[in-house]
């Protein structure tokens, strides 16, 4: 996105770049903090990315990226958190104002099916600040997923605004890992993403990449690619690319 929107916040100007800041230092200093105080699973990530690609088609019009995350899961299978990205979607479709920044706040709940079986139900809330009042970007989403241990799972994703357009969208998606030697991960992601109501169509997108976690730290090299519809939709954000990333993990006391 282009643009830099503010909003007003104790009589001084405090923009996304300002918010993002905080979000960063938080997801770093957080765990520390919970581990003092003696809470639970708690934790945080930090990730420095050549691309921030969500479902096949950049979020950053293929520049780089720094992400961070907090998530605190409490024993009864309830989790919840706040993850976020600087983005840049440009001024279309009668938006006069881009976005930079996307904050995501999530609320879910997890529990046993069988054995190695579990499942997930995630609430998630797309917030893209910003002073455009004549449309939003945000949206929220359900999402529902089962898990096979930590190798394979399959999820779907629906919204009533899509995008913010107030349009219905589901969203099918498959993922993996194997195991290979020297402590590298195999990692693939299959999907879907149906628009119908919103342009007519919808498309697929998949990824393939190895992983390797060294200490507190997580290497990713992907490939991303999409249809041919997710090319006429999104141009060249939704052609294949590949992507670096390295993210570090930090947890409180589990």
């Amino acid at each position: 996105m282009t643009g830099s929107p503010w909003r007003e916040s104790g009589g001084k100007r405090r923009g996304p770049a300002w918010r993002w800041l905080l979000v960063c230092a938080a997801a770093l200093l957080a765990p520390a903090g919970a581990a003092a105080l003696g809470l639970e699973n708690f934790s945080a990530q930090l990730t420095l990315t050549t691309d921030y690609v969500f479902r096949g088609v950049s979020q950053t019009r293929e520049d780089p990226a720094i992400q961070g995350g907090i998530d605190f899961e409490h024993g009864s299978g309830l989790f919840v958190g706040i993850w976020g990205s600087n983005v840049d979607f440009p001024t279309n479709q009668d938006r006069r104002q881009g976005r930079d920044l996307e904050l995501d706040y999530y609320l879910g709940y997890a529990f046993d099916l069988a054995a190695d079986w579990s499942a997930y139900a995630t609430v998630v809330r797309y917030d893209y600040p910003g002073s455009d009042g004549a449309f939003e970007y945000d949206y929220n989403e359900l999402n529902l997923a089962v898990q096979f241990r930590e190798l394979a799972s399959a999820g779907v994703a629906w919204t009533d605004d899509a995008l913010g357009f107030g349009r219905q969208a589901i969203a099918w998606e498959l993922s993996g890992r194997y195991p290979l030697p020297r402590d590298l991960d195999l990692v693939a992601g299959a999907g879907y993403y149906d628009l119908d109501e919103l342009f007519g169509r919808g498309y697929s997108y998949w990824n393939l990449g190895l992983s390797r976690q060294i200490g507190s730290f997580i290497f990713d090299l992907g490939y991303y690619d999409t249809g041919d519809a997710g090319t006429a939709l999104f141009g060249e954000r939704a052609e294949a690319r590949v992507v670096f990333s390295v993210s570090a993990v930090m947890e409180g006391s589990r």
